[in-house]
């Protein structure tokens, strides 16, 4: 072949190896606390930010609401219902926010978060498998999280928390605020660390009414997060999240690199030689 050709040939093969390269490895890891916990176990770190529902009037949200942790972009369609506590929700007796069932829209709530975090923790009531938090950094999407994960690993007869603490898996089902309520639902705080950071989340209930997604205490963290050892793992996900912008900048040093080689080759009269 060409040099030239066996050249385009080197930089399309090494564009491809650089942009793998340049490809961010992400893990999201979730863990559920001990069961009756209702807060974040890094609600007292300094930089930890946490909203609780509990200054919003009640009824639907239709307007955006601008919070400690982010903007949550409600809407006349993605509409959040902030409810009073009752058996379905509301940690340690306040308000909490649902949509689905209770708010009568399928579109999923996204929080404009208002920096970039490695932690993200909500209380899980009346939980169901069809609800599910999205991750993205950037605008790129990296992981989504669906709780179907702790609707099956409470299907069991126990779990077993990360210091070997054997836990009943009943012992999460009933409001904890009343244990006689909603004794056919979970209730746990579920707590998702990232090893990248994300700047927006969407909780989204499976595009259906049938069902709600209650939550509350809803707590974000950028740092060396440490879980407690009472908690229970529940999944991880290991995703590679392309980053477009260095394909740019790489693919224009590797085209620099062929067209100074060629002016080298050039100087011997053996550009555009064949090769034996």
């Amino acid at each position: 072949m060409r040099l030239a050709t066996f050249g385009i040939t080197l930089l399309l093969l090494s564009l491809s190896g650089l942009q793998q390269a340049s490809a961010q490895v992400t893990s999201l890891m979730a863990y559920i606390s001990a069961p009756g916990t209702q807060t974040s176990s890094q609600a007292g770190n300094a930089g930890a930010l946490t909203q609780t529902f509990n200054s919003l009037p009640l009824g639907n949200q239709t307007t955006p609401y601008v919070s400690n942790i982010g903007t949550y972009q409600f809407s006349t369609t993605a509409k959040g219902d902030i409810l009073a506590a009752d058996q379905f929700g509301g940690a340690n007796g306040s308000q909490y926010m649902s949509f689905g069932a209770q708010s009568g829209t399928s579109a999923p709530v996204t929080i404009n978060l208002n920096a970039s975090y490695n932690y993200f923790g909500f209380w899980f009531s009346a939980g169901d498998p069809n609800n599910g938090i999205t991750f993205y950094s950037n605008g790129t999407q990296f992981a989504r999280f669906s709780t179907s994960n702790i609707v099956s690993l409470l299907s069991g007869a126990t779990v077993t928390a990360l210091n070997g603490t054997t836990y009943n898996s009943s012992s999460y089902f009933g409001n904890p605020n009343n244990p006689t309520q909603d004794t056919a639902e979970s209730f746990t705080y579920v707590e998702i660390v990232t090893t990248g950071t994300f700047d927006k989340v969407v909780l989204d209930n499976s595009g259906t009414t049938s069902t709600g997604f209650e939550s509350d205490n809803h707590t974000v963290y950028a740092g060396n997060v440490i879980v407690p050892t009472s908690d229970v793992f529940v999944s991880q996900l290991t995703v590679v999240v392309p980053e477009p912008s260095h394909y740019v900048v790489l693919f224009g040093l590797m085209i620099g690199c062929l067209v100074a080689g060629q002016r080298y080759l050039g100087r011997f009269g053996l550009a555009g030689a064949r090769l034996a």
